[in-house]
């Protein structure tokens, strides 16, 4: 079958209420835990729900393994979910290797069409993985566990946009963190994000849209989410010269502490009731309580 044919889009996308099952639940069950792994000129995040639930959002080219040994050392027996925020390689390249190697429960995909022959040859890969597929939309919720608000800020299957644009952004909240993964999404895209979810989007975290590019991060899109840290996926010594200047300007304006793959390898953040944690994977850590 067609993933494409199975297509389910409810206003919540993906409902799981039943505790895991898992015995092997790495580190915390009362943390909600993100890798920002270092796959390069590209994005790869991993997500370990409190309920010990892994969430994978994007993969770059030949990163899959990476990807993929990460997740054994956190005793990962099934991925969850896939999201891929939009298909271009840098962020869909690395997914077809974690299909091939774990069990997935669902896929999500903005749905752009996109002719590409990596991009076919994933969507035959969602088929034969027969994990179940979701196109979301703007608005939308996922439910993938009860404790973790997930919101989606923006997902278009629009062809009329620039690709980067129909990427899918979310917005998750644990206690009283918030973090905005955000795709490739560009300055339109945050200008939207504004006008339709003003004073909903004050974060602790912002994934960086574009990796560092000027054509994302505005000054109006900071201003309203005010993230106290952001996280920049990118590749060293790239021939794009991410992050750019500008972008790195208008994040020491809102004051952000910026970590950089490139520059401090896989990133880590993890969200306790009243307190987080972020850090470079082998670094000391930095806490924030909340007063």
């Amino acid at each position: 079958m067609n993933p494409l044919s199975s297509l389910q889009s409810p206003q919540t996308l993906y409902s799981d209420t039943a505790p895991s099952n898992d015995t092997n639940v790495p580190i915390n069950q009362e943390s909600l835990e993100i890798y920002f792994v270092d796959v390069g000129q590209g994005d790869g995040i991993i997500l370990k729900m409190p309920n010990g639930k892994f969430i994978v959002v994007d993969c770059n080219s030949g990163h899959g393994d990476e990807m993929a040994k990460l997740l054994h050392e956190l005793n990962c027996k099934e991925i969850e979910a896939i999201v891929l925020s939009h298909p271009h390689a840098d962020h869909i390249g690395g997914l077809g290797y974690l299909l091939k190697n774990f069990p997935v429960k669902s896929v999500f995909d903005p749905g752009y069409p996109h002719t590409t022959k990596m991009y076919k040859r994933l969507l035959l890969e969602i088929e034969k993985s027969n994990a179940d597929y979701f196109m979301p939309t703007t608005g939308d919720t996922i439910a993938w566990d009860t404790r973790v608000q997930v919101l989606v800020l923006n997902a278009s299957s629009d062809k009329s946009r620039h690709t980067n644009n129909s990427s899918i952004v979310l917005l998750l909240r644990y206690s009283e963190w918030g973090v905005i993964l955000t795709g490739d999404a560009e300055k339109e895209v945050e200008h939207d994000i504004v006008n339709n979810f003003s004073g909903l989007i004050d974060i602790d975290i912002l994934k960086v849209g574009h990796h560092g590019s000027r054509s994302s991060s505005t000054i109006e899109f900071l201003d309203e989410t005010q993230p106290e840290f952001a996280v920049i996926s990118v590749g060293k010594e790239n021939s794009y010269r991410h992050p750019r200047e500008e972008t790195m300007r208008n994040l020491k304006k809102v004051e952000a502490r910026v970590f950089r793959t490139d520059e401090q390898g896989t990133i880590y953040a993890a969200f306790f009731p009243d307190t987080m944690i972020i850090e470079p994977l082998k670094h000391s850590s930095t806490r924030k309580r909340l007063r």
